[in-house]
């Protein structure tokens, strides 16, 4: 961020951390879906859909958590700190799962950009996705969508 940019702004985005999973889970799903500045309605249908009855998500409001992930998007300055700021918070039991949800939800518009291919890129190599999987779940959400 430039001089005047700070000044103008009013102030740099504060690095900061989501610790819970749910909200990091949701915040995640938010990046890869508004990573070209714009959510869809077939991005936003398929962000409800995907986080809606999970276990991960038991007792939590979808909507109330979604609207917590727009809050820390803006808080983090855009889609690549949000996704620094959550993946720690993803554990081992569910990075495949919220790997495919990605995947899914970057599928939701039938457009995949270069910048949704690099998200891609990064939260398959954060989270430890081997390529084989990687592959398997690229097939077969492509069937999925392919009617």
């Amino acid at each position: 961020m430039g001089f005047f940019s700070k000044i103008f702004s009013g102030s740099e985005p504060q690095p900061f951390t989501i610790t819970k999973e749910p909200q990091a889970y949701a915040a995640i799903l938010l990046a890869c879906v508004n990573i070209d500045g714009d959510i869809s309605d077939e991005e936003s249908s398929a962000l409800f859909f995907l986080l809606h009855g999970r276990r991960l998500f038991e007792g939590y409001d979808i909507p109330e958590l979604i609207s917590a992930a727009i809050g820390n998007f803006r808080k983090a300055g855009g889609s690549s700190a949000l996704l620094e700021a959550a993946v720690g918070a993803i554990t081992d039991k569910t990075r495949r799962s919220l790997f495919v949800c990605c995947v899914d939800a970057i599928l939701a518009d039938g457009v995949v950009t270069k910048e949704e291919e690099d998200v891609l890129e990064f939260i398959k190599s954060k989270l430890g996705i081997d390529d084989a999987f990687a592959q398997q779940c690229v097939n077969v959400l492509l069937a999925k969508n392919e009617c």
